[in-house]
C-alpha cells in the first residue's frame, strides 16, 4: 500500500541504526504483521538495502541479515523462488522498494508462503475439482440415459437401419 512505502521511505531515509527493540515497536513492522494476518502468509519481511531486516515475523531476526540471498531483488529485480529460510521452507517472492522519483533501490520486501500451506491447499483444490467433475460426469450419464431411454420409446425401440428400411418402404406405398 502507499501508507506502508510512505513508512518505508522516511525510515529508509533515516541511516541512524536502530535496534530490533525499536524495530519491533515500529510501522513496518506493525504493517508487515498487517498485512501477514489478511494474506496467510508464512512471512512479509522488509529489508533495508543492504538485506538487514526491518520487519519480521520473529522479532529476534530483526536488525539482523535475511537468511537467503537477496541480491536479485537489492539489485533491483523481481524474484519468485522456493528456499528455506529461519521459517522453514516456503516458496517466496522477492521484489525491491525503489526511492521515490528515483531508480534507487531503498530495500527489499520479502513475502512467503508455506510449501505445507501451498500442498494443502493444493489437494482441496483437487479434491474440489474431482468431485465437480464426478458430478458433471454423472449428470452427463444419467442425461444420456434418459435421452436414450425417451428415443427409444419414441421410435418403439427400431434400430436406425431398421427405420431406415421402414421410412422407405412407406416412401415405396405413397408412390
Amino acid at each position: 500500500s502507499s501508507a506502508a512505502s510512505d513508512v518505508y521511505k522516511r525510515q529508509a531515509y533515516d541511516r541512524s541504526p536502530k535496534g530490533p527493540d525499536e524495530l519491533a515497536r515500529g510501522p513496518l513492522q506493525q504493517i508487515a504483521g498487517e498485512v501477514r494476518g489478511r494474506t496467510d502468509a508464512l512471512f512479509v519481511v522488509i529489508t533495508d538495502d543492504k538485506g538487514i531486516r526491518l520487519a519480521h515475523p520473529d522479532a529476534g531476526e530483526l536488525g539482523r541479515p535475511v537468511s537467503t540471498d537477496p541480491a536479485a531483488a537489492l539489485a533491483g529485480g523481481e524474484e519468485v523462488i522456493r528456499e528455506t529460510g529461519t521459517l522453514g521452507p516456503s516458496v517466496r517472492a522477492k521484489v525491491p522498494v525503489l526511492e521515490p522519483d528515483s531508480d534507487r533501490v531503498a530495500g527489499m520486501v520479502s513475502v512467503g508462503m508455506s510449501t505445507a500451506a501451498i500442498h494443502h491447499q493444493l489437494r482441496r483444490d483437487l479434491l474440489t475439482a474431482g468431485l465437480v467433475s464426478a458430478l458433471a460426469l454423472a449428470a452427463g450419464a444419467g442425461g444420456s440415459l434418459l435421452l436414450s431411454r425417451r428415443w427409444r420409446g419414441q421410435t418403439l425401440g427400431l434400430q436406425p437401419a431398421e427405420m431406415t428400411e421402414l421410412v422407405r418402404t412407406q416412401t415405396a406405398v405413397l408412390h
